[in-house]
């Protein structure tokens, strides 16, 4: 088993060689016949999608097409070859092979092999939860390559330590798509919550893809949860935040679910009890880690209301 690392065009592939791919992350990626490692790549290997900074997923090639394409390249006008980068803070550009310098790059058209690796039938998300420094210590080749090996051993731990299992060879196609609704958009003016984001990767890092109440979840599912109303503080403090299936969170808020600050533990409201899923979580332990006086509030508030 074999398994690579691709730089997704969602960040910045240096574009040393051309004007770009076409990639659709969750779906498919795109290369040709200048890219290292391309001969190599097969079905059934495990795939890592990657941007400039966080491991954005993993998956198994599904499948690759190929077909003849047409790319315009950029190349060093002073040795003919590509390998060309843009130096931004000098406003030139150099080779990578003869060290040259110019304002310019050749552009030409050339004839390429342009390859189309499917991976989307056992994609999981990861938003993050991995950050790219971290994996980049088990990958061979050179930093300049798309596609690049990894060591699968590592690659294992770095998902284990998530909560993530490897994908299985020949996972089964997600269900059929859901029938089409009309829909349009309206105008509308409201408050944005700055930060969000950035407070969910910090909690994906720290408690990998894990509910702290019902346990390990695909990262579509997680959501962000202060366990202080934000509205009150305004602030994105990690001690104070959790992360919850978007079920839970929304049972969360409303107060139908809450933390025994004694035995950390989940508790639920009496009206729970007519749903079995959340009925057995009664009495499940939480994942260690938020604070502890923030919890007691939350359990106080919601449970004077039981």
């Amino acid at each position: 088993m074999q398994a690579w690392v691709f730089l997704s065009v969602s960040g910045e592939r240096s574009w040393q060689s051309n004007d770009g791919y076409h990639d659709v992350l969750g779906s498919h990626y795109v290369y040709d016949s200048g890219v290292a490692y391309r001969l190599q790549v097969a079905p059934g290997d495990l795939v890592v999608v990657r941007d400039e900074n966080l491991v954005l997923g993993i998956s198994r090639l599904d499948n690759i097409h190929q077909a003849p394409a047409t790319k315009m390249r950029s190349r060093c006008p002073q040795c003919d070859r590509t390998g060309v980068e843009h130096r931004k803070g000098r406003g030139v550009y150099v080779c990578r092979h003869c060290k040259g310098e110019f304002a310019a790059p050749v552009k030409r058209s050339e004839p390429v092999t342009e390859y189309v690796a499917t991976y989307g039938q056992g994609w999981q998300a990861l938003d993050g939860a991995i950050m790219y420094e971290e994996l980049e210590p088990l990958l061979g080749g050179v930093a300049q390559n798309a596609i690049r090996p990894c060591e699968i051993d590592g690659l294992e731990q770095l998902l284990n330590r998530i909560s993530v299992e490897v994908p299985a060879v020949g996972a089964a196609p997600d269900p059929s798509p859901p029938p089409q609704i009309p829909g349009g958009h309206r105008e509308a003016i409201g408050r944005t919550r700055l930060g969000q984001s950035k407070f969910r990767k910090e909690l994906l890092r720290t408690y990998g893809l894990v509910c702290a109440m019902t346990g390990p979840c695909p990262a579509e599912s997680l959501e962000a949860a202060h366990i202080r109303g934000f509205a009150e503080h305004e602030k994105h403090d990690l001690k104070g935040g959790i992360l919850l299936r978007s079920d839970i969170h929304k049972l969360f808020d409303a107060g139908r679910i809450a933390v025994d600050p004694e035995k950390l533990v989940v508790v639920t409201h009496p009206a729970l009890d007519r749903y079995p899923q959340y009925r057995e979580l009664c009495g499940a332990p939480i994942v260690p880690g938020p604070d502890l006086a923030a919890l007691r509030e939350h359990f106080d508030a919601a449970t004077q209301l039981w």
